[in-house]
């Protein structure tokens, strides 16, 4: 009888902490549709985005792997936006698109150093396009590949 009573003890302390766990999960659904609707009101509330100057900036996204990628870059040359009229401009030094509005397309191009990739046969560098304010605007991220170890990049890449 001592058995069945704790076995019963049991069945309503995990009753009780699943109902509690139940209720948690419904205020944390409240909780995110309460913060979704009120995101909404405010992003309804800014308005479009100012064009704004951007430059590309190179980035180790692997920092942590003892290489530092972005020594294989020289430089970063700014080539063209599409549409043409989604920015008012390009200057190359210091490279940069002049006034981009959002959601244009930027062609750029990196100049690579000729330096030994050490004992890696690819490396990946990152691309970060950043405002005057220093805020990311995007980023890409680009595999180079050692054509001296006889790699090359696929075709079409």
């Amino acid at each position: 009888q001592a058995q069945t009573a704790a076995m019963a003890d049991e069945v309503k302390r995990v009753t009780a902490d699943r109902a509690a766990a139940e209720e948690l999960e419904k205020q944390a659904e409240l909780d995110e549709a309460e913060v979704q609707r009120v995101l909404g009101e405010v992003l309804a509330l800014l308005p479009a985005a100012e064009p704004r100057d951007v430059e590309p900036v190179v980035a180790d996204p692997e920092a942590g792997d003892g290489f530092d990628a972005r020594a294989l870059v020289e430089a970063v040359v700014p080539l063209r936006v599409s549409p043409a009229a989604a920015a008012a401009g390009i200057e190359t030094d210091p490279p940069r698109f002049l006034s981009v509005e959002t959601g244009a397309l930027l062609d750029l191009r990196l100049e690579l150093a000729h330096r030994d990739f050490g004992t890696a046969t690819d490396v990946r560098v990152e691309v970060r396009l950043r405002d005057a304010l220093g805020r990311a605007r995007g980023r890409q991220e680009v595999l180079l590949v050692d054509g001296a170890r006889g790699h090359s990049c696929p075709s079409g890449g």
